[in-house]
């Protein structure tokens, strides 16, 4: 057709493509509302993201709406993974552990999401949305792990850390680290496949079956979701079959990093708790949906 431009999208993997400004800009608005939320209750975002794009997007593949919420919790956690480590919480040593671990699966969990339709995979995130908002609930009910300079059944474990904060804070603990790298591989998987930040699920993880202290476990699981997110986008850029534009990603992506600044701000003046159990609510709502309409239909 002459004299009109049309949007460029190629059938290729790796193509680069371009999205309407309206589509892009809803994304962009998208990212920037859910890592604002998601911050201030201590969830990266993409478990909202992805069901919020589900409904509003229900043209887009699987692999599209994975990739640009991957994007969106890439920048989120590094960037959450620079704040604290100047807070001093992030056990780097245990962190590079994990994350390598959870490299392999990451990468399995894209090739994989890129084989699935949306009336196959909408009711699985319903089902795991389900489960997440559960988790939420029990992450706030259960108790928390060893405290600050606890240092109870160091001697019948196999790895001892000892991490002293920038206020001075000493966190001593002992973990079975076989099983915390078995756990972050299963996280890795979840994470690239459902397009989520796997904290929701590794940070219960760390603080009830491994005995983390909750703070280096918020902010070990941070790098080590920053390192998994990465892998699963570097994937998706190098062999996923990619519906979306570069430059909306990149944007997506940048929405999400405001998003976690103001998130941080306004976790000073409010407390988050309450928004967590509503938010928990919604989130069972939305995957009782998903998974009702499947069924229905």
């Amino acid at each position: 057709m002459q004299g009109k431009a049309l949007p460029c999208r190629f059938d290729r993997p790796g193509a680069l493509l371009y999205d309407s400004p309206m589509e892009t800009l809803l994304l962009i608005l998208a990212a920037l509302a859910v890592t604002t939320l998601g911050t201030l209750v201590g969830l990266g975002g993409g478990f909202i993201f992805v069901p919020l794009m589900i409904f509003l997007l229900p043209e887009r593949t699987p692999a599209d709406l994975t990739y640009l919420s991957l994007v969106m919790v890439m920048f989120n956690a590094w960037s959450a993974t620079h704040r604290y480590s100047r807070m001093g919480r992030v056990d780097f040593r245990t962190g590079w552990i994990f994350g390598v671990a959870t490299v392999i699966p990451a990468i399995l969990g894209v090739f994989l999401v890129a084989r699935m339709k949306m009336d196959s995979y909408a009711p699985v995130f319903g089902g795991v949305l389900i489960a997440a908002a559960g988790l939420l609930v029990f992450r706030q009910l259960a108790p928390a792990g060893v405290t600050p300079g606890a240092g109870e059944g160091l001697g019948a474990q196999r790895t001892v850390r000892r991490l002293t904060d920038a206020d001075g804070v000493v966190y001593e603990y002992a973990f079975n680290l076989p099983l915390g790298t078995a756990l972050s591989s299963g996280v890795g998987f979840i994470s690239s496949f459902f397009g989520v930040g796997g904290g929701i699920v590794h940070v219960p993880l760390m603080t009830q079956a491994l005995r983390f202290p909750v703070h280096v476990a918020t902010a070990t699981s941070m790098f080590v979701l920053a390192i998994s997110a990465t892998v699963g986008v570097m994937t998706h850029l190098l062999h996923g079959e990619r519906g979306v534009g570069l430059a909306t990603a990149a944007a997506v992506g940048v929405g999400g990093l405001i998003g976690g600044q103001i998130g941080a701000l306004l976790s000073r003046r409010m407390k988050g708790r309450t928004i967590l159990f509503l938010l928990a609510a919604a989130m069972c709502v939305v995957g009782v949906r998903l998974v009702a309409r499947a069924v229905l239909s």
